[in-house]
C-alpha cells in the first residue's frame, strides 16, 4: 500500500475502531446494567449493607446487584424482587417480589429487619392498579410509591410500615389552552399544591435527619426545568421550593 493510500484509509479505519468500540460499550453497557444477569439470583437474605451501594433497578422490574462486572438479580423464597429500597437507619429494607409465578398481578411488599427477619406489610392482587413505581422511603417509618388512578392523574401512597396505615394522595395533571399545564397536588393531610408544569418523576431524600419528598417537573416537552421540595414531619408537607 502506497503512502498516500494509507493516508487515506487511516482515517477509515479510525472511524470503524472507534465505531467499533461505542458498539461494544453500548452493549456491555445495556446487557450488564439494565436486563441481563450472568450469573444466578443472590437471595435478598445474602446481601451485606456494603452491597446496597451496588444495587441498580434495571429494566422490566429487575433488581441486580453489580459486582465484578456481573449482574446477579436479587431474589426472595426463589422469586425474583421487582423494587427494594433501604432505609434511612439503614437497618430495615422494604422490597417487592411476586408471590405467585402465575400472575404478574399478585405483589408482596415485605420488610426484612434484624436478624433477617421477613414481615409482609401490603399484598395486592391487582398490582397494575395498586403498585405502579419502585418503593421509596419517607422516613424512617413510611414508604411511598405511585398507583393508578385514572387519565390524567396518579395516585401516591403513604404506607406505615409500622401500624400499616395508608393513605392516599392525588397529582392531577390540568391542561387548558388559556394557560400552561400545571398539576394539582392533594397531599395525605387534605392540603392542597398548585404546581406549574407536570410532575416527571416522584423520589425521596434525606439530609441530616430531616425528610423530603421530591418532584421534578417538565413541561409538556418533556424538558425538567425545576424540582419541587415537601419537608415531611410526619404530620405535613411543607413546600420548600
Amino acid at each position: 500500500m502506497t503512502r498516500k493510500s494509507f493516508l487515506i484509509f487511516l482515517p477509515v479505519l479510525i472511524i470503524l475502531v472507534v465505531g467499533g468500540f461505542l458498539l461494544f460499550q453500548r452493549s456491555y453497557t445495556k446487557s450488564s446494567f439494565n436486563d441481563v444477569a450472568h450469573v444466578g439470583p443472590i437471595n435478598i437474605l445474602d446481601l451485606n449493607e456494603s452491597d446496597y451501594e451496588s444495587i441498580l433497578m434495571g429494566k422490566n422490574d429487575k433488581v441486580l446487584l453489580i459486582s465484578n462486572q456481573e449482574n446477579r438479580q436479587v431474589s426472595y423464597d426463589n422469586k425474583l424482587v421487582t423494587s427494594m429500597a433501604l432505609s434511612p437507619t439503614k437497618k430495615q429494607v422494604a422490597f417487592l417480589y411476586q408471590p405467585n409465578s402465575q400472575s404478574s398481578e399478585e405483589l408482596t411488599l415485605a420488610l426484612l429487619g434484624g436478624g433477617n427477619t421477613i414481615q409482609e406489610i401490603y399484598h395486592t392482587q391487582f398490582a397494575s392498579w395498586d403498585i405502579t413505581s419502585n418503593i421509596h422511603w419517607l422516613g424512617n417509618n413510611n414508604i411511598i410509591f405511585l398507583r393508578h388512578c385514572g387519565s390524567s392523574c396518579q395516585g401516591l401512597t403513604l404506607l406505615n410500615v409500622q401500624n400499616g396505615k395508608i393513605a392516599n394522595a392525588t397529582l392531577s395533571y390540568m391542561f387548558s389552552s388559556n394557560q400552561p399545564p400545571y398539576t394539582q397536588f392533594k397531599d395525605w393531610f387534605g392540603n392542597e399544591h398548585k404546581m406549574e408544569n407536570l410532575v416527571s418523576k416522584v423520589s425521596t431524600e434525606t439530609i441530616n435527619d430531616k425528610f423530603y419528598l421530591i418532584f421534578e417537573m417538565s413541561n409538556e416537552a418533556g424538558e425538567t426545568n425545576e424540582q419541587k421540595r415537601f419537608l415531611f414531619t410526619g404530620e405535613s408537607l411543607i413546600l420548600e421550593s
